[in-house]
């Protein structure tokens, strides 16, 4: 399994020339299967970066999977280059949400005069799919990725999911846009339970937006701090921890900062920089 990072910045992207250490596009993660799977998790405007890689290949076959609806993990949509291409087939799919469908959230973005091509006359085959339950029963099968998702707190709801590779072993869990101090500790346990089943994760991929300095200034805006991503990861087990969703504010100097204090609190842990390649 390879974990590609198109983009890892939070709420919306920079471009300044000091924050490209760790990166300024917005969310989007490409997983690659050893069968040769793809799997998108959302598709902020870090997704542009990834549309050659995935071109690459004869098979033009993609899951994209949607944590929630904010602008900043769905706004690299126009610029996901398979859209345009018509050997490509590109199913969206994410948990049922009462007053949301897939198609209709993601068919508002490019409604004209936003954009001048519609979803509905896209090159690309399409497909929407509703995953079914808050809490996955039955894994979704993607060739030989097994995917399960549930709930994380955040406004207006948001997913995390767990890819299993049986094959070789391999287990990543996308835990973005969660604020884990405001959970419940029932909810809490619940999906400390979830995430280490079947067993405890390769690694962790965990929203620690802010520091435990500025968090206070925060709360309540759905995002956690570098801090509860070590704690989280200590309790799933994870061997390897990536702090994600950058605050936009945070330039390279003081990511690399966060990241001496991350290192040092859990051995496996890093935070990710756009564009490195995971291979788990």
């Amino acid at each position: 399994m390879n974990i590609v990072v198109g983009g890892v910045r939070g709420s919306f992207p920079i471009s300044q020339t000091n924050f490209m250490r760790y990166g300024g596009d917005t969310t989007s993660f490409l997983i690659e299967g050893a069968g040769g799977e793809r799997v998108l998790l959302d598709i902020g405007t870090g997704a542009r970066r990834l549309g050659a890689r995935l071109q690459r290949r004869s098979a033009h076959d993609v899951l994209v999977l949607l944590t929630h609806f904010h602008l900043d993990h769905l706004i690299g949509l126009p610029a996901l280059s398979l859209l345009y291409d018509a050997r490509a087939h590109i199913e969206f799919a994410a948990p049922r949400r009462a007053g949301h469908q897939i198609a209709r959230e993601l068919s508002r973005l490019l409604e004209p005069p936003l954009w001048p091509l519609q979803l509905d006359g896209m090159a690309a085959a399409l497909r929407f799919r509703n995953l079914p339950g808050l809490v996955c029963r039955r894994p979704l099968r993607w060739g030989g990725l097994a995917i399960r998702w549930a709930p994380v707190h955040h406004p207006a709801g948001c997913w995390s999911y767990r890819l299993d590779e049986p094959a070789t072993g391999a287990s990543m869990i996308f835990a973005t846009d969660i604020e884990w101090p405001m959970a419940s500790s029932s909810a809490r346990a619940q999906w400390i339970k979830w995430a280490t089943q079947p067993e405890p994760p390769t690694a962790l991929f965990f929203d620690g937006q802010y520091t435990p300095e500025d968090y206070e200034r925060f709360r309540g805006w759905g995002h956690s701090r570098w801090t509860d991503a070590v704690e989280v990861a200590r309790a799933v087990g994870a061997k390897w921890l990536f702090v994600i969703h950058h605050a936009p504010d945070r330039d390279d100097a003081a990511m690399a900062a966060i990241e001496r204090r991350l290192r040092a609190a859990f051995r496996g842990a890093r935070a990710a920089r756009q564009g490195q390649i995971i291979h788990l």
